[in-house]
């Protein structure tokens, strides 16, 4: 349907399902995220446990210790590009979500609060451009990357 075409109604049903959907979208993601970063963290914790519990032996050659480290890196790396690409992918759909709910206030004659109410999505905390919880979820996923790999191997 062509957006010069429509009525009122028809264009406050359209933003508000753009507004619905892509806060959905987000809460959805959102959910999905934490289930990625406590399995990965889960991961780690359940191979030093199998280790400390006796049941895992390693072999103590440099190849094997080698390999635990690399396997170790792998699994965060790969978390964290995953956990990275969701971040990105819920930062676009709360924008459009933000816009869509802007255009209906604009719409309602409720201009006065989006002139005094900054952006959220660009002033959220961000180091070094990238949203500070990533920062924290990659710092504590490579913090058990790597205390788990010198249990592993020398502990």
């Amino acid at each position: 349907m062509d957006i010069r075409k429509m009525n009122d109604d028809q264009f406050f049903d359209a933003l508000q399902f753009i507004s619905k959907t892509h806060r959905t979208l987000h809460n959805t993601r959102r959910d999905f995220e934490w289930k990625i970063f406590i399995t990965t963290l889960t991961f780690y914790v359940l191979t030093v446990a199998a280790k400390l519990a006796g049941d895992l032996k390693f072999p103590v050659t440099n190849n094997a210790k080698t390999t635990v480290w690399i396997l170790a890196i792998i699994v965060a790396v790969l978390s964290c590009i995953y956990l990275w690409l969701m971040h990105r992918a819920n930062d676009v759909n709360k924008s459009i979500a933000e816009l869509a709910e802007n255009n209906l206030m604009e719409c309602s004659g409720v201009t006065g609060f989006i002139k005094n109410q900054s952006n959220v999505t660009k002033t959220k905390k961000r180091i070094l451009g990238i949203n500070w919880s990533f920062c924290w979820q990659f710092i504590i996923i490579f913090s058990f990357a790597i205390v788990g790999s010198i249990i592993l191997t020398y502990g």
